[in-house]
């Protein structure tokens, strides 16, 4: 006696399981201290102080004023003190911290917000030139200046 396998098909998808993306889950930009490790923003303690805005399913993209590295979390749980996240990207942008030249100068370089971007300073705190996208190119036009 053969036995035969009963399998049922699936209905197509119900409207009420189709939905814009926009209406549902959010995209956010978290833009990290000098310094944040991507270590500690896989920690579900980091995002204490957002959780509360966050539901599964978001994406959060992850930028750092140091510009080292970008990455982008999907939010797999979360709840009003915590949220645990899932790497879906990591991207070292900057080889090794040793590629950005160290002056002994009293001239600093500073990330000065998203309109200035990233400055040169002179020991009296005048902006010598600002607008460098990234520290490292404000650390190459430091060492033109000493020259």
């Amino acid at each position: 006696m053969e036995v035969k396998e009963v399998t049922k098909s699936r209905d197509p998808l119900p409207m009420g399981r189709f939905r814009q993306r926009e209406q549902t889950n959010n995209e956010w930009l978290a833009i990290l201290e000098k310094g944040t490790t991507f270590e500690e923003i896989q920690k579900p303690g980091f995002w204490a102080f957002v959780a509360v805005h966050l539901n599964v399913y978001d994406k959060i993209r992850v930028a750092i004023d140091d510009q080292l590295w970008y990455a982008e979390l999907l939010v797999i749980a979360c709840n009003r003190v915590s949220a645990l996240v899932k790497p879906t990207l990591f991207v070292k942008l900057v080889e090794d911290d040793a590629e950005l030249p160290q002056m002994t100068s009293d001239y600093t370089v500073k990330f000065r917000g998203p309109q200035h971007k990233w400055s040169v300073i002179d020991p009296k705190g005048n902006v010598v030139q600002d607008g460098f996208k990234t520290e490292a190119e404000a650390m190459s036009h430091l060492a033109a200046i000493l020259k």
